[in-house]
């Protein structure tokens, strides 16, 4: 009942200017969507989800009925409605877009996606010969960090120039669309490195918070001052979405002091194994291969438990092979003599200890 109030004020309150003319002119099909839309119903996670329909409105067209089933899918207004927002610039019939009201809960939700649909008006395209407008760069008035501030770096250093993000900014802020520039922004954290600040102010190009969301946390290993990262939440206005990123940051945070690396070291449980593993092998080049790529993969024994895997070899040269091979990954070169206690020739002893001289 109460829907059906709010559809019926929604239908009084919308003007005519509401239908203004759309980019797209014909909606997927009812086959195709049916196929996209079991599929977007399949995804468990919200952010997911709304990659998944941000990614669709870079180059689909909807009508009205199958905007209002995809808004349907999200949890809470707050994601309903900015995907509404999108998705009006990607809807084939805007005359009809009144439908997609009963998909909100709240009847504030529908006041405020009104006052939106009624601020909107089409981008129509330049003249022919008629150069562009030129469009001011700018930022919000927020409280932006200091990098001076918090000079340590965990992930990336040093951040790009003042000059090169202001070039990568208004690259992005050129674009004409919301996907184009949420998929720059994203592209560019490839190999570069930023501030807070920057990342913060590369954020503030985006229209939509759940973008806005998405990019900062890829963002956050491409920032060199993430000590500073908590001052991002001013990019919110809605509760959940700080509530996520400060969650997301105390989750990722690398500690100032990470904890030493742990003794280089093979246990007894894992010798016992690696011994198990080289002496089932049927065929002694198939052993030798074995145990070499175990010693490469361990790299931590001592000369005792090479002396040990080397009596595994009938061979003498398969002996003086590994002990050879193994030089390089002994945690105690200067007992490396034990191992002669496994050679049955001193001439394989005398080659051995050649080589070890030529490693000096």
């Amino acid at each position: 009942m109460i829907k059906n109030r709010i559809v019926l004020l929604v239908l009084w309150l919308i003007p005519a200017v509401l239908a203004a003319q759309s980019p797209c002119t014909e909606a997927m099909s009812p086959q195709r969507f049916r196929k996209v839309f079991e599929r977007l119903r399949d995804i468990p996670s919200q952010n997911v989800l709304w990659n998944e329909t941000n990614a669709l409105l870079f180059d689909q067209c909807f009508n009205s009925h199958q905007v209002k089933q995809i808004a349907e899918l999200f949890a809470h207004d707050w994601n309903k409605i900015e995907f509404l927002q999108s998705a009006y610039k990607r809807t084939t019939d805007q005359e009809n877009y009144y439908e997609v009201y009963d998909a909100l809960a709240k009847f504030s939700s529908v006041i405020r996606l009104y006052h939106y649909l009624q601020s909107y008006q089409p981008v129509s395209p330049p003249p022919l010969h008629t150069p562009e407008p030129t469009r001011d760069l700018h930022f919000p008035p927020y409280n932006y960090p200091a990098y001076v501030y918090y000079q340590s770096s965990n992930f990336c250093n040093p951040p790009v120039s003042d000059d090169d993000f202001i070039r990568q900014a208004r690259e992005v802020f050129l674009q004409q669309n919301e996907p184009s520039r949420f998929f720059l922004l994203n592209a560019g954290l490839q190999g570069n490195c930023y501030t807070a600040a920057q990342i913060m102010k590369f954020a503030s190009l985006l229209e939509q918070e759940n973008n806005r969301l998405t990019f900062v946390k890829n963002a956050f290993t491409s920032t060199a001052d993430t000590g500073n990262y908590t001052a991002l939440v001013q990019l919110f206005s809605h509760l959940p979405y700080r509530e996520s990123l400060l969650d997301f940051i105390k989750k990722n945070r690398v500690p100032a002091s990470p904890p030493p690396p742990p003794p280089c070291l093979v246990s007894t449980e894992e010798f016992n194994l690696v011994k198990e593993t080289v002496n089932k092998q049927s065929f002694n080049a198939t052993k030798v291969t074995v145990a070499k790529q175990v010693i490469s993969a361990k790299k931590c024994f001592t000369a005792q438990q090479i002396r040990e895997i080397m009596k595994l070899f009938g061979f003498e040269e398969s002996k003086l092979e590994i002990a050879k091979y193994a030089w390089d990954f002994c945690i105690d070169k200067q007992n490396y003599f034990s191992v002669n206690d496994a050679f049955t020739f001193s001439s394989s002893i005398e080659e051995l200890n050649k080589f070890i001289q030529s490693k000096h």
